[in-house]
């Protein structure tokens, strides 16, 4: 882990989404709906908070 709910993988190596696009900020959310721990409703709150965390962070960058 490089920080805090910060995982850093070779992306692109292992074929994961984030390593598709040269972007400037690249992000993945890891979610499983398939877990009997989490309803698909939390799953999909899940996502979008990870979404919306994402896009405040780029534009706190500007």
């Amino acid at each position: 882990m490089v920080g805090h709910g910060v995982v850093n993988y070779p992306v692109r190596r292992l074929g994961l989404c984030a390593g598709v696009t040269d972007a400037r900020y690249r992000t993945t959310t890891e979610v499983y709906p398939d877990s009997p721990r989490a309803t698909p409703d939390q799953c999909n709150a899940a996502q979008v908070a990870a979404i919306c965390a994402a896009i405040d962070y780029a534009l706190a960058q500007h």
